[in-house]
């Protein structure tokens, strides 16, 4: 039996991108985990004015992060994928004492990462080492569209030299968004996972679990489908960066 590991940045990144691709893994009997890393609770205190208007635009209390988590074990298990939960908490809950929140607008988000996250990046690599054996097949993001946990996310899995297989981002990829400067396109040829019909329903039917994140990214399911359905006529299904690993 394969085992394939799919890192991914928050509750809902790696099935959005790769859900299509997962269910025909699971359907031909491999072992598939989803490992989402910035899925911790917010710590104590209160939120910076950024997150609290997105807590209110999700629909969510404070508690509302075991909410997403609730999601996205529905959405892997509709993929018949484990989904397992890392504690550290997503960029616009992060902070210092010298500085406050560091990432508390919109622009910060989408912007480079921090200088003082360096210092995370060994027990983040740490706990997803503690996830990963040699017979596995590794799958990360991109980072195309340059939201900071993305590319964060990505620099952390660059450093750590395992050999794995980049995802394009969904819905940036779809939106024709670039990779900021300071991440590089994989030097290879994507490789192809051709999709059918149900496989792609599938997929959206697992993306429709994510109910308080659905509206930051479209405005109606017509919307979602319709997305989903073109990107992967584009694309002729999902495609993957380094093909020299095993499909």
């Amino acid at each position: 039996m394969k085992h394939h590991l799919y890192i991914s940045p928050h509750l809902d990144d790696v099935v959005f991108s790769c859900g299509g691709c997962i269910l025909q893994q699971s359907a031909r009997g491999d072992r598939v985990t989803v490992l989402t890393v910035f899925s911790g609770d917010p710590p104590e205190g209160s939120l910076s004015p950024f997150a609290q208007e997105l807590h209110d635009r999700w629909g969510i209390g404070r508690e509302g992060i075991a909410m997403r988590r609730a999601e996205d074990r529905m959405a892997c298990a509709r993929l018949d994928a484990t989904a397992v939960h890392l504690e550290f908490p997503e960029a616009i809950y992060r902070r210092n004492p010298e500085q406050g929140f560091l990432y508390a607008s919109e622009e910060a988000i989408f912007g480079p990462v921090h200088v003082v996250e360096q210092r995370a990046i060994p027990s983040i690599s740490s706990a997803i080492q503690k996830h990963m054996h040699e017979s596995l097949t590794v799958y990360a993001p991109l980072g195309l569209g340059g939201h900071v946990d993305h590319r964060f996310l990505r620099m952390v899995v660059d450093q750590m030299k395992v050999k794995v297989r980049y995802y394009p981002d969904f819905p940036y990829a779809a939106r024709g968004m670039e990779l900021p400067e300071d991440l590089e396109m994989p030097e290879a040829e994507p490789v192809r996972f051709p999709l059918d019909e149900e496989e792609v329903q599938g997929w959206i039917n697992a993306i429709c679990e994510y109910q308080t994140q659905l509206s930051t990214f479209w405005d109606s399911y017509e919307a979602l489908d319709g997305e989903v359905k073109s990107y992967v006529e584009e694309k002729q299904g999902l495609r993957l960066y380094l093909p020299d690993l095993p499909v």
